[in-house]
């Protein structure tokens, strides 16, 4: 008899994941000089898809691309075809499947996404994955990856190997678990706030690893049989020998050289413009970088070593965020700081780039379209003669606020209403998602951890026919009396700043 697949026995918590969404893939690509397949008409598919709730969150706001999934959990994907025939969603379909056996049609796929993937499956499934990209993948489809990095995943194997060890007697996944939550605290009790560099990397992995709202992580992740981080020139050479050329990062962010030591970034500047790989397996070496998100293409095409910035004239910015000074000065010299949900942090002092980020911050999480974003930063800056304002500079500032990570840019809008409304609509998904656990997926594809059960049933009672009494009589059941019009109404405004509702 053959033994249970890991996976059917512990339900791995699929969440939408915003780095592999096709908006995000559309946006990288094109910024690299390709020409990706827009996101509201691609077709896209995610290998090892789990339950499908990245698919599920994207074909919401997509009704007219279409969305695969493949897994060879049985049970994750029978759950996953239940949600999605509640919600009435036509454009996805989930599939129980095993990778090595199926076949994709050639040049059938815009996208295709492993998240995850990767680095847990033998060395024979990473080639027939690598192999499908090629098949499957479109003449300007993209393909996303995200894997386990070398020098950074030293640190999280010395981890794994300790884990492996201590859990080597048990076999019931519950047992496994139980002892290893049992090491991982007997660890960092026992290491403590050491001075070495070492044991202070490992514990924190190991408090990291121990979070009890990722049980499935490590059992999956540290505890499973395959693991095997890999380095990035590794990776690049890996995909070269299937046709596969590395585009850039999903997260563009993680590219910057900025804030090395001048000589340190004159000389990645210098391997950026002769050699972009190289110039990445450095930055690994100096992050200790030990996960990365790439994104591929066929090898007949040629991406760009910068992002370009012509391209931003077509996409809007957000930010999900607010300014950390009070009010806005847009004198020269006078500095204002900016602070996303990041926590990353930006000075600025020069006019447009402070009139720029302020409009984006104002209007947070609102994606506002690059030339309404120039007209109202022209007339913040110079409401005598806003014409002065190129776009050109616009786009110069938005696209350095994007690579720093301070801002994000996007080719797709979804419908959201930024206010609850006279009877508030949550997105079906989210409503689906609160009766199961406080995790839910907002509209902007994010994953929004709900405040105690009087949220988790506000949020699946919005369903556009309850107005604020129907709303506040079933909430009195989990709510106080004294305490449910004000809880009330700080839920509405606090949930419709996430892009929870429906527009």
């Amino acid at each position: 008899m053959d033994a249970p697949f890991s996976y059917d026995q512990v339900a791995y918590e699929t969440r939408a994941v915003p780095q592999a969404h096709p908006d995000r893939l559309f946006v990288v690509g094109s910024l690299f000089g390709l020409s990706p397949c827009p996101p509201d008409r691609c077709r896209y598919l995610e290998v090892g898809c789990g339950d499908g709730t990245h698919l599920m969150a994207a074909a919401l706001t997509l009704p007219d691309a279409r969305f695969i999934g493949l897994d060879l959990s049985r049970a994750a994907i029978e759950r996953g075809r239940a949600v999605a025939a509640e919600l009435g969603l036509t454009n996805v379909a989930l599939h129980h499947a095993d990778l090595m056996t199926w076949e994709p049609e050639p040049g059938s796929l815009d996208y295709v996404a492993a998240h995850g993937l990767y680095s847990w499956v033998p060395a024979p499934v990473r080639d027939r994955l690598l192999a499908h990209y090629r098949q499957a993948l479109a003449p300007d489809g993209i393909g996303y990856v995200s894997y386990n990095t070398l020098p950074g995943g030293h640190f999280r194997r010395l981890l794994w190997d300790m884990l492996k060890f201590h859990t080597l007697g048990a076999t019931e996944p519950g047992k496994k678990i139980a002892d290893a939550r049992e090491f991982l605290d007997f660890f960092v009790k026992g290491v403590g706030d050491a001075g070495d560099i070492l044991a202070a990397a490992a514990v924190a992995e190991a408090k990291a690893a121990a979070d009890p709202a990722d049980t499935h992580m490590l059992y999956h992740d540290d505890l499973s049989e395959v693991n095997d981080p890999v380095y990035f020139h590794q990776f690049v050479e890996h995909a070269r020998a299937f046709g596969l050329k590395f585009v850039a990062e999903s997260v563009v962010s993680t590219m910057r050289t900025a804030g090395f030591p001048p000589p340190v970034a004159g000389i990645l500047g210098g391997m950026r413009r002769h050699d972009p790989v190289l110039k990445e397996q450095y930055l690994d070496f100096l992050k200790l970088r030990r996960f990365r998100h790439t994104l591929l293409c066929h090898d007949r095409h040629a991406p760009t070593a910068e992002p370009l910035p012509a391209v931003v004239s077509g996409l809007s910015a957000s930010v999900i965020g607010r300014p950390a000074d009070g009010e806005v000065n847009l004198a020269p010299g006078a500095a204002m700081t900016f602070e996303a949900a990041s926590g990353l942090r930006a000075t600025v002092d020069r006019p447009l780039p402070k009139a720029i980020l302020a409009v984006v911050f104002e209007r947070s999480p609102e994606r506002i379209p690059f030339d309404e974003l120039t007209r109202t930063a022209a007339g913040l800056v110079a409401p005598s003669d806003p014409d002065s304002v190129r776009p050109q500079e616009v786009a110069s500032v938005v696209l350095d606020a994007y690579t720093t990570g301070l801002l994000d840019l996007h080719r797709h809008r979804p419908a959201v209403a930024f206010t609850p409304g006279e009877r508030p609509t949550a997105n079906p998904l989210a409503r689906v998602q609160a009766r199961h656990g406080p995790s839910v997926t907002t509209l902007f594809h994010l994953t929004l951890h709900l405040e105690g059960d009087a949220e988790r049933k506000l949020v699946q009672l919005m369903d556009g026919t309850r107005d604020r009494a129907a709303l506040a009589a079933e909430l009195a059941e989990v709510v106080p009396p004294g305490e449910l019009e004000a809880k009330l109404e700080a839920s509405l405004a606090g949930l419709a700043r996430t892009g929870l509702f429906v527009g």
